[in-house]
């Protein structure tokens, strides 16, 4: 899923943190759930720490990449209305970014390209 984030990232050819965020477009279910997702990433984090069980972040990480692929498979994330298309942009980013340090933090080297 982190090649599949890093791909639509790149077909977006957007600078992310210059995009204007209206996160208020990502009111459909499905990415709801995964930006709730996406904020259980420092409290996971803490627990993994705290009770050193590693298969949390491990467990942690599925989840977020199943929830990803279903946002996926139900919207189109680059065609879009602008503002919609930017919401989902920078989703996608966020998923990108918690899958890549979770899986460093698991010493997990992440592919460039499948």
């Amino acid at each position: 899923m982190y090649v599949r984030t890093k791909s639509i990232l790149e077909n977006a050819n957007k600078e992310i943190k210059k995009c204007k965020i209206d996160t208020s477009k990502l009111m459909e279910e499905e990415g709801i759930a995964l930006l709730k997702n996406i904020y259980e990433f420092k409290e996971i984090l803490k627990s993994v720490t705290e009770k050193n069980e590693p298969y949390l972040l491990s467990r942690y990480l599925i989840e977020l990449a199943k929830n990803y692929s279903t946002f996926y498979n139900k919207y189109k994330i680059l065609k879009e209305d602008e503002n919609i298309a930017n919401a989902r942009i920078y989703l996608t980013y966020m998923t990108n970014i918690v899958l890549k340090n979770g899986a460093k933090i698991l010493g997990i080297e992440m592919p460039e390209k499948m």
